[in-house]
């Protein structure tokens, strides 16, 4: 794996040049259909569902890890189908090892680029990520943070990000306060201008 991990990363490399975007890697799940479940009542999206006991089927893809990661989280706890997350690098699937590592490539190359075009430090930051789905809206969240309500930033159709904090604790705190009030759809994540980065870089730097 090791070999094509190193092979993409060159084809990566290739890319980056023509295209700002790592929208070329994307995260999927997959589900094996031992009950019959509804995606959408789940507030997924999925291919056209096989309704044979034993089917696989896969639901929408993401070029967000942890949204494939919550997808999993969703079907394992509503449902008793076995589900996994898989990884996709120009539409071909890979091992999610080799996805890690062309992702961890990119951005170190995005961080070098930046070094020498932006003289002004970026500014760092946390936010909470919320999914909303059919039982929980946004409002129910910003009741229990609404010191969060004047930033929020929508995402997608269901997908939001609350809050520019500047201290982990704080972060920590307010995600703690939602878990312990039963809103387990979020997640604290990081920010370095625009660009979304791993929390422990922030968290090293702070």
């Amino acid at each position: 794996m090791k070999t094509f991990a190193v092979i993409l990363t060159v084809m990566l490399g290739a890319l980056s040049l023509t295209s700002k975007s790592i929208n070329q890697i994307s995260f999927a799940v997959h589900v094996v259909v031992e009950q019959q479940f509804s995606p959408q009542k789940l507030n997924l999206l999925s291919h056209p569902i096989a309704t044979k006991k034993g089917d696989t089927i896969q639901l929408e893809k993401h070029t967000d890890y942890l949204r494939a990661m919550r997808d999993k989280q969703v079907v394992t706890e509503n449902t008793k189908n076995k589900a996994w997350v898989i990884a996709f690098f120009l539409n071909k699937e890979i091992s999610l090892e080799d996805a890690f590592a062309l992702m961890n490539n990119y951005n170190e190359f995005e961080q070098k680029e930046i070094i020498y075009t932006e003289n002004k430090p970026m500014e760092r930051y946390y936010s909470i990520e919320v999914l909303t789905n059919n039982e929980l809206s946004l409002q129910d969240y910003i009741k229990l943070c609404p010191e969060l309500e004047l930033q929020i930033e929508q995402q997608d159709e269901n997908l939001f990000l609350m809050g520019k904090i500047n201290s982990h604790s704080v972060a920590i705190s307010m995600h703690y306060r939602l878990l312990a009030a039963g809103l387990k759809n979020t997640a604290i994540v990081a920010y370095e201008g625009n660009k979304q980065v791993p929390v422990y870089i922030v968290a090293y730097n702070e």
